[in-house]
Formats: structure tokens, sequence, C-alpha cells
């Protein structure tokens, strides 16, 4: 695996790890609403996911079809490279 697949593939995890976090917290809150911590943490966790998936789709294109990159990527750049889950471990 070359460098630029490992750090894509780190990155891809990173944002793996970032969208469980607050996935779980978000579960969470669902019976507890009101703690204060939790509702902190899932702010932590969700600009930590935003500002990982910003540096992906700056680097390497829209992580979904609906990426958050903006008008100035090319159309349908996303479907012409291999998919998140297409690329080796």
């Amino acid at each position: 695996m070359n460098e630029l697949t490992c750090t894509r593939t780190k990155l891809l995890r990173e944002i793996q790890i970032a969208t469980f976090e607050a996935v779980e917290v978000n579960l969470y809150l669902d019976t507890h609403p009101y703690d204060n911590d939790a509702l902190e943490a899932l702010t932590k966790y969700e600009n930590k996911r935003n500002k990982l998936i910003s540096e992906y789709e700056t680097n390497y294109g829209p992580i979904l079809a609906y990426g958050s990159v903006g008008s100035d990527c090319k159309a349908y750049k996303w479907a012409l490279e291999a998919f998140p889950w297409e690329l080796e471990d």
C-alpha cells in the first residue's frame, strides 16, 4: 500500500471513529436529554467528524455523493474513483 492510500485509509478510519462516538453519545442523549456533559461531548465529536470529513474531501474529493466540498468540484467525480469500502486495508 502506498503512502497516499495509507493516509487516505487512516483518515477514513478516523472519520468512522468520530462518527461512532457521535452516534453513541446521541443514543445516550435519547434517554438522558439534560446531561450537559453528554451534550458537550456530542458537540465535540460532531465538530471533530465535520473537520475530518472536510479534510478528507479537500484532499480526496467528496466522501458522499452529496459531499460538502461545494460547487467548485467536478460533477460526479466521486463516482469515478474507488469508493471508501473498496480501498485496500
